[in-house]
């Protein structure tokens, strides 16, 4: 009889160890539910490093009755986020560092990063936390980085991220709303952003009226097209995915080129409406031949554009991902046995549908590297991608 208790005791010892995973006994495991990722390439040849950050939290359901009406929630005891530096090659990691909460982290972390620096930043719970890429030293918070602006002194009340170009829109407990500047570093009130945009409206009237004067001068509009497309620091690209017309479903990837500050002000709804491309400056559109079935942009920047879209319509599609440069070229392509688990578009689980999926699933280019995450997922995980050669390069699964 005693055997088989101190057999029992022995086995649910290991089942806790295995399912706590201590960091002594098991060094390399990423503990807890994918929050946010970032992966940061490395430099002088050293490899680069993927930056995780979890829900370390015990979770659990609660549920209150009032009256005729049931309300559920979710409670958690030994609240936390864990940030770790992982070597996805070697499968490593590199370090960590936990941050407790009084109650259950929110789930929508920004991760990114900024010349050298990584920003955590957790809008909900107004934190702001700035480390050293290549050290991973936590050299500013959110204490910190008000006490560098004295506007800040009443403390943080409410964050909103934005990005391209990156900043902070904050607004005070004290009611005050200010906006920092990552390329600035700096504070600027709310009221001076919005001077500084009507100065740029005003700005860019005036260039259009001159364009209009020279374009009158000129001998054709083509000629002041190619003059443009002669000074390449002017010069542009975007992505378009744009739906063929009388279809809902199938969707064409178009590219367009000319004036920055054409491209940037210009929305493309039709492929049919031609003659605007011509008054706005921009060459014809390079319409891709590729037909995305149920495509949608999953990320893109002046060189490249990642498309998700299914191999044909209905429920027992398949999931797809491809990335597609400035001048046409496939980079590489995803199958949906190539993706992680809970990336694929299954028919019983209609929550898998891009609709309530695209949320937490994530694409982002660092260097030569593109990877794709799937976040606030048990699943969840990162794949890396080379654009080089279009192979995959790792995977870190949860």
């Amino acid at each position: 009889m005693s055997k088989i208790v101190v057999f029992i005791v022995s086995v649910l010892v290991g089942l806790i160890l295995y399912m706590s995973k201590p960091s002594w006994l098991f060094p390399d495991a990423i503990k807890g539910r994918p929050l946010a990722s970032l992966y940061v390439p490395g430099k002088s040849g050293h490899a680069g490093l993927l930056w995780i950050l979890t829900d370390g939290s015990f979770s659990y359901g609660t549920s209150s009755t009032t009256g005729n009406s049931k309300t559920t929630g979710r409670g958690g005891l030994f609240c936390k986020t864990r940030l770790y530096r992982y070597n996805p090659v070697d499968k490593k990691v590199i370090s960590m560092q936990v941050d407790k909460y009084d109650d259950l982290p929110s789930h929508s972390f920004s991760l990114f990063l900024k010349d050298d620096d990584v920003w955590c930043i957790s809008p909900q719970s107004f934190r702001i936390f700035r480390y050293n890429s290549h050290t991973g030293e936590r050299d500013l918070e959110t204490a910190s980085f008000c006490a560098r602006f004295s506007e800040l002194s009443a403390g943080i009340g409410k964050i909103r991220v934005e990005e391209k170009p990156w900043r902070l829109n904050l607004q005070t407990t004290d009611g005050r709303d200010f906006v920092y500047k990552f390329s600035k570093d700096s504070l600027y009130s709310k009221q001076s952003i919005e001077s500084q945009k009507r100065q740029e409206i005003i700005r860019r009237r005036q260039m259009r009226i001159r364009e209009n004067i020279n374009q009158s001068k000129s001998a054709t509009r083509i000629m002041n097209l190619q003059q443009e497309k002669n000074s390449p620091s002017e010069v542009s690209s975007d992505f378009f995915l744009v739906k063929e017309q009388n279809s809902d479903v199938r969707h064409r990837l178009c590219i367009l080129s000319g004036p920055a500050q054409n491209i940037a002000r210009f929305r493309f709804s039709s492929l049919q409406d031609t003659s605007r491309f011509e008054k706005n400056q921009l060459s014809q559109p390079l319409v891709m031949k590729q037909v995305f079935l149920e495509g949608a942009l999953m990320y893109k920047d002046s060189e490249y554009a990642i498309v998700v879209h299914q191999d044909q319509v209905g429920k027992d599609a398949d999931r797809i991902i491809s990335c597609y440069d400035t001048k046409g070229k496939l980079r590489f392509m995803l199958e949906e046995h190539q993706l992680l688990k809970g990336m694929a578009l299954s028919k019983d689980d209609s929550f898998s549908t891009w609709f309530f999926i695209s949320h937490n699933m994530h694409a982002d280019i660092a260097g030569d590297v593109a990877t794709l995450s799937l976040q606030g997922n048990k699943r969840g995980g990162v794949i890396g991608v080379s654009l080089t050669t279009g192979q995959r390069l790792w995977e870190f699964n949860n």
